[in-house]
């Protein structure tokens, strides 16, 4: 485990570097959260937009969608609209 924490470590500081041109960073603490996300089963990174649509007139969004992340809630309600512009659009049918 210890090995692991390491190379995470050893990412982050190339990756504050790179990115952010912090060139001496300090870590300061690590914090373990056990569930801290949600155990989903099916990991996905991306959807079609149609697959948001429960019913004639709902539409899901959230990140239990896609992969449980901030980016991922994202994703899907940008597909999740873009399903809604689909059906209004006829492209899929008519919203009743």
């Amino acid at each position: 485990m210890k090995e692991k924490i390491r190379l995470v470590l050893e990412l982050l500081i190339k990756e504050l570097k790179q990115y952010c041109r912090i060139t001496n960073p300090k870590f300061i603490k690590r914090y373990r959260i056990p569930k801290g996300l949600p155990d989903l089963m099916d990991i996905r990174y991306d959807m079609a937009p149609s697959e948001t649509q429960l019913k004639d007139t709902l539409f899901l969004a959230g990140d239990h969608l896609l992969n449980g992340s901030l980016n991922a809630a994202m994703m899907s309600g940008e597909k999740a609209a873009l399903g809604i512009i689909e059906i209004i659009e006829g492209e899929r049918g008519v919203v009743r």
